[in-house]
């Protein structure tokens, strides 16, 4: 690759097991942290923050924790959430200091959170995937009973297998589009689209399904990504797993031959459709 970017900052893994990577804070009620941006160790759930400057990352933490950290989450104002996979949904608050945040239990009860997203255009309510395969709608900081949809029979489950993203359309109000991330009952990764029920604005309709993407994934369980972001340019930005086995054996994130390993753009609704 010619003139790669070097890491903005690396750590010592000392008893940690991943990077989970957080936003860049936008929300104007934590003093200390706007423009930094958040990180998490799986293991040790310590939320910590960076300086965006190679220079002079200034690596400090926040002070606030989440066991099992899977998730971080931007809701459509900008406020930040975290999820732990032991059962937490956290709003991050302000801490007692500059640069320090607080957590506050968003209501469930949950089963293994790994996922939030916004809903455009609606301060007030967020969706919470859960990795058996279920996403739930959270309104003014309480998750609703019931789903907003569930494709746990489609979902296949264990070690690193799941479901593990959701994310909705920018023009959400209109279009009613959602789509979401998960292994399939052969392992491999799925991308699909859902639309809202005309009817019923607290559920997705099922019959509603649209297959965007398929990758194959089925020889190793673990190492299947799973991350779907809305970018400023309005397609959908995917990070997918590198195939794993033992030690990234396959090189896929090194070949790019395979989707796996990899970042990808796509525009889920081409002026064709």
């Amino acid at each position: 690759m010619a003139n790669p970017a070097e890491p903005l900052f690396d750590y010592v893994n000392a008893g940690g097991s991943v990077v989970t990577a957080g936003f860049i804070v936008r929300d104007g009620a934590l003093p200390g942290l706007g423009g930094r941006a958040l990180f998490a160790d799986f293991a040790g759930g310590t939320i910590r923050s960076l300086r965006l400057d190679p220079a002079n990352p200034d690596d400090a933490s926040t002070g606030a924790s989440v066991p099992q950290l899977a998730s971080f989450g931007e809701d459509a104002v900008g406020r930040l959430y975290a999820t732990g996979l032991g059962g937490s949904v956290v709003r991050l608050a302000a801490g007692p200091g500059p640069g320090l945040l607080s957590t506050q239990a968003i209501g469930g009860p949950w089963t293994q959170p790994v996922a939030i997203a916004a809903v455009p255009g609606d301060a007030g309510r967020l969706f919470v995937g859960e990795l058996g395969g279920r996403v739930r709608l959270v309104v003014d900081g309480q998750a609703q009973a019931g789903s907003y949809l569930d494709v746990s029979s489609l979902v296949s489950i264990g070690g690193e297998r799941g479901f593990l993203s959701v994310a909705a359309a920018p023009d959400y109000q209109s279009s009613r589009h959602v789509y979401v991330y998960y292994t399939d009952l052969d392992g491999d990764i799925r991308i699909d689209e859902f639309t809202r029920s005309a009817t019923d604005p607290s559920q997705a309709d099922p019959a509603s399904r649209r297959g965007l993407l398929v990758i194959e994934h089925s020889s190793a369980g673990n190492h299947n990504g799973g991350q779907l972001h809305f970018g400023p340019d309005r397609c959908l930005w995917i990070t997918t797993g590198d195939g794993g086995g033992q030690d990234a054996q396959f090189d896929n994130a090194q070949n790019l031959a395979t989707h796996k390993g990899k970042i990808l753009r796509i525009n889920p609704d081409p002026p064709s459709r």
